[in-house]
């Protein structure tokens, strides 16, 4: 499957070294629905991080969260979040991207749409980029192209998260990958909190 870049331009353009750190991360809606954790990793730069799980709402939650882009005023957010050190969701914001393939228009296949997604987010100088919706409903083979791309947008020294469900995360996928973070199964059950 081809990319709708050269291999050359993935990736190219380098900027600082930005090491996510996650520390007891809840996410909750303002309703009280239990959409995520918690959740602690650390993910460095220069690999790429594959985050699984079974629910869509807890990985989109995760993404947005990481990348200082979760909206507060319809969520509540626990533990930390440190992007290049930085803990404030603008601060945050400047050293992150989120990577959305849904927003690439004019690219049908999915696959595609997830290298322009990387190629447009790596064309930014942020050092942590997160994939999400990464490799979502996927083949073996489109998921193996992706993960290629995200491994050369790591390389150049980024962080790289890509999002995946608990399914699409194969031998073939966990060999490409430096570490791999599963969500807990979540239970959207109502809080008091």
């Amino acid at each position: 499957m081809p990319s709708t870049l050269p291999p050359d331009r993935i990736g190219a353009r380098a900027t600082a070294a930005a090491t996510l750190t996650v520390s007891g991360l809840v996410v909750r809606s303002i309703h009280g629905v239990h959409l995520l954790g918690p959740v602690s990793f650390t993910a460095e730069p220069g690999q790429v991080t594959l985050l699984t799980g079974s629910d869509p709402a807890a990985r989109w939650a995760l993404a947005s969260a990481v990348t200082g882009r979760l909206p507060l005023e319809r969520m509540r957010v626990g533990g930390t979040v440190s992007v290049a050190g930085h803990t404030t969701p603008p601060l945050i914001r400047n050293d992150s991207v989120l990577a959305q393939s849904w927003r690439i228009r004019g690219v049908a296949d999915d696959a595609e749409r997830r290298l322009a997604a990387l190629a447009w987010a790596s064309s930014l100088r942020v050092g942590l980029i997160v994939l999400s919706p990464g490799l979502d409903g996927l083949d073996e083979p489109g998921c193996r192209v992706v993960l290629d791309a995200a491994v050369r947008v790591a390389e150049s020294g980024r962080t790289v998260l890509v999002t995946a469900p608990t399914s699409a995360a194969g031998a073939a996928e966990q060999h490409l990958v430096g570490a791999t973070i599963t969500l807990p199964s979540g239970h959207r059950n109502q809080s008091a909190a």
